[in-house]
């Protein structure tokens, strides 16, 4: 009809819009490693220059691969399949638009990105996602991992990080995600991996329903190692949801809705239709309504704050 080709037709210029408005604004600037691994040396990138704040980065394949020693900062970072990147100060990605390489992700991993323990991310203002993990991609944090933090409401356009493969997040490390406009940590795809020896922190300290989602939900598995800790607030859905066949392993620490307010986990604490095992040692406390059908083995620790009287279903 006369009006869905209108509609077709508005809808392509607007996208053209978005995508002439970014590459007025944007340049990309891609990786080679022709000299050495230092991300601050102009003559490894094309064209020779280093990353600016208006950069949408892309980091190819080579025999060097880039190494962040300084304080560093791009627009968007695609990490190619094959190709890695380490980072060992603080990196700063903020203005990720659809328009440009990564779709509006902050950082895009096909392959390997390693945060060193003196490393500092900080990632805001994404059209899409703060992080993508794709397949096959590998993202292993040793230091600290900031999405959203300090910035308005929505300022991540999509999930907080999106894990389709694997994600460490190692013994002192810390990630800490908030004010995205669809679940905080999403372990997807039914293969995502989530492992954490560190501290997790969704929502944790922001407004009310800061994450317009779940705080993690898992279509594939969450371990949390003994040394490990997950405190999640302020969500307009569930604190954490599970698919079927997507367990919850917890050896550590888990707290839902704690220290908040009564109501700020908008729906379960947990909504679980798949398997938790709560081990000898492990601690899981909730402050709110607990959703299970699923199966539950516990061994350690599984309380409901009596300030606030919970429900189970099961």
């Amino acid at each position: 009809s006369t009006s869905m080709k209108y509609l077709s037709t508005l809808l392509i210029l607007i996208i053209s819009v978005i995508c002439m408005s970014h590459s007025l604004s944007a340049q990309v600037i891609s990786w080679t490693g022709n000299t050495d691994s230092n991300w601050h040396n102009t003559e490894n990138w094309n064209p020779a220059g280093i990353p600016m704040p208006s950069s949408d980065v892309v980091i190819n394949a080579s025999t060097n691969q880039p190494i962040i020693s300084q304080t560093a900062v791009a627009m968007s970072i695609l990490i190619e399949a094959n190709a890695s990147l380490t980072n060992q100060e603080t990196l700063t990605v903020s203005g990720a638009s659809y328009g440009g390489p990564t779709f509006g992700t902050g950082i895009r991993n096909l392959g390997t990105f390693t945060n060193q323990a003196t490393g500092s991310i900080h990632i805001q203002n994404t059209d899409d996602r703060g992080i993508k993990d794709d397949l096959n991609a590998i993202i292993d944090n040793y230091g600290e991992i900031n999405i959203g933090i300090g910035g308005s409401m929505n300022n991540i356009g999509g999930y907080g990080m999106s894990i389709r493969s694997n994600l460490v997040n190692r013994p002192n490390a810390s990630i800490q995600i908030q004010n995205t406009t669809k679940d905080g940590l999403l372990s997807g795809f039914g293969d995502g991996i989530i492992d954490n020896y560190g501290q997790v922190s969704i929502g944790v300290g922001g407004v009310s329903n800061n994450i317009e989602g779940d705080g993690i939900r898992i279509t594939g598995s969450l371990t949390n190692q003994a040394s490990g800790s997950i405190h999640i607030q302020n969500t307009v859905l569930d604190g954490i949801s599970t698919g079927f066949s997507a367990p919850i392993n917890n050896y550590g620490q888990i707290s839902i809705g704690l220290d908040g307010l009564v109501d700020d986990i908008g729906a379960y604490s947990i909504y679980a239709i798949s398997i938790i095992n709560n081990y000898s040692c492990a601690t899981i406390d909730l402050n709110d309504n607990f959703y299970n059908r699923g199966s539950i083995i516990n061994q350690g620790s599984f309380s409901l704050n009596s300030s606030n009287p919970s429900t189970i279903t099961s």
